[in-house]
């Protein structure tokens, strides 16, 4: 879903942007408007390297985006690959340790989400064998003989990675039936194909008569389904052969239902569910939906992450952060439990989380941010339990002249609880300010976080308050809403 544009707020303070506020330093507008260098890491198989989105042109509008491969620990360059203007890597994931593939997204506006195109490319680290393996615009065309042709025309995602990394992944593939004119995605058939980044060869491994669905497999045999019928009610159903599929009782699906993984085993899914419409939990069932175990759960937000293993692809962690500041409940105590605990508590004032990981877990990848701090990235070397920093998202802010963040919670007229964020300019007197409320896009999925925002922070520099409002329909509640009978859903990149 496209995030939109806060307009309404830019029109309102328009004319008095610029009153400094007393006590604080003004900082150059510019310091809050510029782009990262750096984001979106993705650490290789074997802990080597580094992929980053690149992005040198940080202080224009027109971004100009790289896939960059970084040598690791120090960060050496290895490669670039250009992308056109406005269009940028997307879900970038390594299928081996020498090739990474990615979807491509563009980008229209500094406050809209980027848009998915439908292309799929896959390139060597070290920038060379670039190859189309997937283009939804040139399916059939002039330049279709760079595409695989073993794969229809339809919307394609990538839809997972074999946990033993040997080249290939997977897309699924979205087609309408090409019928009536009131044909549906219900009505359409999604197809899972298993793909050889190298050469591009695609097999299908299922089909299912439902469009837009999520299917996840084990040892390359599809397992489950799960999507939206034409009453946007959540569907699921189960396989053992990959061809015959098995409808999920209602009981069993509940108001949500989003698979996450299989384990490795291939005899429990891990999900997050709810059974009622609230908020969703970490749950895990058998590939049925039966035996259901809620592992964490919430009664005011939703689990809105999962830190995994990376050894065992068990979850060691569930993060909660519709709610307030971001909060952790760690599921066991193995190795990696006790690693993040131990990194956490030397960082009070952040979040600690685990954004990757070598497949052997030697080499972690960390990120370390706060309502402050807009994020820096560092890598924890099990062998000798050593962190090393790598490297600040964006450096030329100083999380000491960053205002605090503070969550709050409230009920609205119907008597429904909602949370929100204030905050205030940093020294002088905090009564009696001009307040200024930013409303989130939407209006079903995003939401407003506890994390540093800039737009906040650019205000509070100015002397002014900002209140925004995770209100009923904000990603990671799952409200239900009864006044339009929908439900609030949070999106995730597929894979």
């Amino acid at each position: 879903m496209m995030r939109l544009p806060r307009l309404p707020c830019w029109l309102l303070i328009a004319s008095t942007l610029f009153c400094a506020a007393a006590g604080a330093a003004e900082l150059p507008v510019s310091d809050f408007v510029k782009h990262p260098t750096l984001t979106n890491p993705v650490i290789s198989p074997d802990g080597k390297y580094l992929a980053v989105v690149l992005n040198e042109n940080t202080d224009s509008t027109d971004a100009d985006f790289q896939l960059a491969v970084l040598q690791l620990p120090d960060l050496k360059p290895v490669s670039r690959l250009d992308m056109a203007p406005r269009y940028m890597p997307y879900n970038v994931h390594w299928v081996s340790n020498t090739r990474l593939i990615m979807g491509l997204a563009h980008e229209t506006g500094t406050l809209v989400e980027p848009s998915a195109t439908g292309d799929i490319i896959a390139v060597d680290y070290d920038g060379s064998h670039k190859k189309s393996l997937y283009s939804l615009h040139h399916r059939g065309g002039r330049f279709s003989s760079v595409n695989s042709l073993d794969i229809p025309q339809g919307w394609p995602s990538i839809a997972g990675i074999p946990h033993k990394r040997n080249g290939h992944f997977y897309i699924g593939l979205s087609q309408m039936s090409g019928g009536s004119e009131g044909d549906t995605w219900q009505d359409g058939t999604t197809s899972l194909y298993n793909v050889d980044a190298d050469s591009g060869h695609a097999i299908r491994i299922a089909e299912i008569r439902h469009g837009d669905m999520q299917i996840l497999q084990h040892d390359n045999v599809a397992r489950i389904a799960v999507g939206l019928d034409n009453h946007m009610d959540t569907v699921g159903f189960s396989s053992t052969d990959g061809k015959t599929w098995t409808p999920m009782p209602a009981t069993t699906i509940g108001k949500s239902f989003e698979p996450l993984a299989i384990s490795r085993d291939g005899k429990l899914l891990y999900a997050l569910s709810s059974m009622d419409g609230g908020p969703d939990a970490l749950i895990s069932c058998n590939l049925d939906g039966s035996d259901r175990e809620v592992l964490a759960s919430d009664p005011f937000s939703s689990v809105t992450d999962v830190m995994w293993n990376p050894e065992s692809g068990v979850p060691i962690a569930a993060v909660f952060g519709s709610g307030g500041r971001p909060t952790v409940k760690y599921l066991n105590n193995d190795t990696y439990a006790q690693i993040m605990r131990a990194l956490a508590s030397g960082q009070p004032s952040d979040f600690v989380s685990m954004d990757g990981a070598s497949t052997d877990g030697e080499i972690l990848l960390i990120s370390i941010r706060s309502d402050r701090n807009p994020g820096d990235y560092a890598l924890f070397e099990r062998n000798g339990m050593h962190a090393r920093p790598l490297y600040q998202l964006l450096p030329w802010i100083k999380p000491a002249d960053m205002p605090a963040r503070m969550p709050i919670h409230f009920k609205d007229r119907a008597g429904f609880e909602l949370a929100a964020y204030l905050t205030l300019p940093n020294g002088g007197s905090q009564k009696n300010l001009p307040l200024v409320l930013i409303p989130h896009g939407g209006p079903i999925g995003p939401s407003d976080h506890w994390f540093y925002d800039p737009w906040a922070a650019l205000l509070a520099n100015r002397g002014y308050a900002t209140l925004q409002v995770n209100y009923r329909g904000s990603g990671g509640r799952r409200l239900q809403l009864p006044a339009f009978g929908l439900q609030a859903v949070r999106l995730r990149h597929p894979g």
